[in-house]
């Protein structure tokens, strides 16, 4: 007489089975050869991009100038902001081209 496997050492199979099916099938789901990959967008400029800053309104503060300054000394290249905002407040902002993610807020 034959003995089935019990309950769970058949649902661990049915399991294992489904999984393998399913990774064959997506494996086949990789793309298709019939174009080449688009190129990958060209970068753009500290200069392009510090200027994209200029007459930018952010909530109701608007940028008024914004210049790329050449690397001098120990300061390094970085995108000149200027703008103002309600009630005579005007703001300025320093914004390295190469940033190490880390803030510095002074103000009064």
């Amino acid at each position: 007489m034959k003995t089935r496997p019990p309950a769970r050492k058949r649902w661990n199979a049915i399991a294992a089975g489904m999984t393998v099916g399913c990774v064959a099938v997506l494996a086949g789901c990789g793309g298709s050869n019939d174009a080449a990959p688009a190129a990958p967008a060209p970068q753009a400029s500290a200069e392009s991009l510090c200027n994209g800053f200029l007459g930018r309104v952010f909530e109701s503060a608007v940028v008024t100038s914004a210049a790329l300054v050449p690397a001098a000394a120990n300061v390094p290249e970085h995108c000149l902001v200027r703008g103002e905002m309600p009630q005579a407040l005007a703001f300025e902002m320093r914004l390295p081209t190469t940033w190490n993610k880390r803030t510095v807020f002074l103000g009064g």
